[in-house]
């Protein structure tokens, strides 16, 4: 993977219900809508002329490697749309990487729940 994203200094990272491979998620939603084929190809063509990159560079684990910052990942075991072991995935390989649960909130709740808030203000401040 090269990095031929512009680099941003930051002291710490927090992320919430993150999926891994985002190349999986379109897999994934592609399959859901129905789409085969030409229509399949065209829409991952578009992914490529919108974001400049393959799909594939969409990996966050592999991405977490070209960074230092400490980071902490909150997420809900009883996510629906993002499964936990999306951010087990990226916490496993990536040694920087704290992984919390915020159980059962969700995928939508936990962005307001008060404990993930706390834990985010927490993280960051510890700094």
């Amino acid at each position: 993977m090269t990095n031929d994203v512009s680099e941003v200094a930051v002291s710490r990272v927090v992320m919430v219900s993150a999926p891994n491979s985002v190349p999986r998620l379109f897999a994934e939603f592609i399959k859901f809508i129905g789409l085969r084929g030409k229509a399949s190809d065209v829409f991952m063509s578009n992914v490529k002329a919108l974001s400049g990159r393959e799909p594939e560079a969409f990996v966050v684990s592999d991405q977490m490697r070209l960074i230092s910052s400490p980071t902490l990942l909150l997420h809900a075991p009883d996510d629906k749309e993002v499964p936990f072991s999306e951010s087990q995935s990226i916490a496993a390989s990536n040694d920087h990487v704290v992984l919390k649960e915020i159980p059962g909130k969700g995928h939508r709740r936990i962005i307001w729940s008060a404990d993930t808030i706390s834990e985010a203000v927490e993280f960051v401040v510890a700094h």
